[in-house]
């Protein structure tokens, strides 16, 4: 995805340790109805870099843990722009540009979510931050004037500087101005421990705005209540119960809601909570995608199709899959 900066084109990308994690322009192409290919003579890049300590100049010696910046190069690879020291402590978990203006999150205890100003490339300026329970992994353009975060749900520690992960969170946030943004809608999935494939790739995320339609993978799990007598630990990690896709419809005026979900394996199954640790089954949905007024699930092991109107299901196709074999617990998964 590239940024425009009047004559300018910008080109992100997440660097970690000098190491680059993911580049917009390769991010979801393939399932987003948003896609933005300026092409200029001349370009600009924007980095946003989390440093550790052992990679802090000299000058600088007490500064925290971790700092995050985030810098502009131009075509010659020089520094034109940056922003410096954002959210000292805590760590990059995401980040999207958009238009002339770049979205991060970082993470410690709270979400921020920095707004940050592109349009003079030479001066990037922190326009806005919204801080909120828990953290989102992927950033996904819904609009121009919204934004979509998926990521995990926390409660703050009552005795430390951090956080206990809950469930999945989904969040739809309005960025039209840039100096408040707000988060109009929020969706959770399941306790401690439950998962999704599109936290680490996005390639999971199926997004079409024109059908309101949003689809992920899902490992849930969830606390027994009957197992504590008092309050629920917040460190307490709930039992896996079911994998599949969850299909939602989501816009801005009724927000994100759950339409259904599908799943390769039997309803009736009991989850193996060892063979499920690492999404062990042919049968866990990996990826989806529509054609025409179908929408298809893959797994390893099974494609289905279920009518996109009412998600029906209509076939299935078993395909050439294995379990995978794991060590985990001394019991061999297979």
């Amino acid at each position: 995805m590239g940024i425009r900066t009047q004559t300018r084109t910008m080109v992100p990308a997440i660097l970690n340790t000098a190491t680059v994690v993911s580049n917009s322009q390769q991010e979801m192409t393939s399932t987003s109805s948003i896609t933005d290919t300026q092409t200029n003579t001349e370009s600009t890049i924007a980095i946003a870099q989390k440093i550790a300590p052992t990679q802090i100049v000299k000058s600088r010696p007490t500064l925290p843990t971790t700092i995050n910046n985030l810098y502009v190069l131009d075509e010659k690879m020089n520094i034109i722009g940056k922003v410096e020291d954002l959210a000292p402590g805590e760590s990059i978990y995401s980040a999207r540009f958009m238009g002339d203006t770049a979205y991060m999150v970082t993470f410690k205890k709270v979400d921020p979510l920095f707004v940050i100003d592109l349009k003079d490339p030479t001066k990037p300026t922190v326009a806005g931050k919204l801080k909120i329970p828990g953290s989102s992994d992927y950033l996904h353009p819904y609009d121009k004037n919204h934004i979509i975060g998926i990521g995990k749900e926390a409660i703050a520690s009552k005795t430390g500087d951090f956080a206990w992960y809950t469930g999945v969170k989904i969040a739809l946030f309005d960025v039209t101005y840039i100096d408040t943004p707000i988060e109009i809608s929020k969706f959770e999935i399941g306790d401690r421990g439950t998962d999704s494939y599109a936290l680490q790739d996005p390639k999971a995320f199926l997004f079409d705005k024109e059908k309101n339609l949003l689809v992920i993978p899902i490992l849930l799990a969830e606390i027994d209540k009957s197992q504590y007598k008092d309050e629920i630990p917040s460190w307490a990690y709930g039992e896996y119960k079911w994998q599949g896709a969850y299909v939602f419809n989501i816009d801005t005026n009724n927000g994100i809601q759950l339409r259904d979900r599908i799943t390769h394996s039997d309803e009736d199954e009991n989850i193996d909570n060892n063979n499920w640790y690492y999404y062990g089954s042919k049968y866990s949905i990996k990826r989806s995608l529509y054609i025409g007024d179908f929408l298809y699930t893959i797994s390893d092991g099974l494609i289905k199709i279920n009518g996109l109107n009412n998600l029906n299901e209509i076939n299935k196709i078993n395909i050439s899959g294995s379990d995978y074999d794991y060590p985990y617990n001394n019991v061999l998964i297979q």
